[in-house]
């Protein structure tokens, strides 16, 4: 943090006109002391702009108004259901990860596997992966609507 504001001290000073005072000038009756106060006023603002911009542009006050996004709304629109029978088995699916039923882990995997697969509609191929993944843990969960058979 220092390190970048030391950096943008230094590319401020860089491009205030020291050494060629009088191309830049634009009063040329100001003798050589009230040129270089003036610069340095205007080296201080931009340092002072600096410390007071970066407070005033990070946001650590939205970053804690987020909310949390719970696992049911992770899977109804991560998914894109769109259907009541899409929602519910879902839903079906929250139910048995909460009673310790099903790993989240393996819901996840599927999750992540469908998202990939097809960003547009993922939710065929999750509910193949999940059902899939739990049969070969040998957990018995019901098939979703629409069951693709890929």
């Amino acid at each position: 943090m220092v390190v970048s504001r030391l950096s943008c001290l230094a590319n401020v000073l860089a491009v205030l006109p020291w050494k060629n005072a009088r191309r830049f000038d634009t009063s040329r009756g100001m003798n050589a002391q009230t040129r270089i106060v003036n610069r340095l006023v205007l080296a201080f603002l931009a340092v002072a702009v600096t410390f007071v911009g970066n407070e005033m542009f990070s946001r650590p006050a939205a970053a804690q108004s987020r909310q949390q996004v719970t696992f049911r709304q992770q899977l109804r629109y991560g998914l894109r259901a769109r259907t009541a029978e899409e929602v519910a088995y879902l839903e079906s699916i929250v139910q048995l990860v909460e009673s310790g039923a099903l790993p989240q882990r393996t819901v996840n995997i599927a999750f992540l596997w469908s998202r990939k697969k097809n960003a547009r509609f993922p939710y065929p191929y999750f509910s193949r992966a999940v059902f899939i993944l739990a049969e070969r843990d040998g957990i018995a969960i019901p098939r979703g609507p629409y069951f693709p058979s890929f």
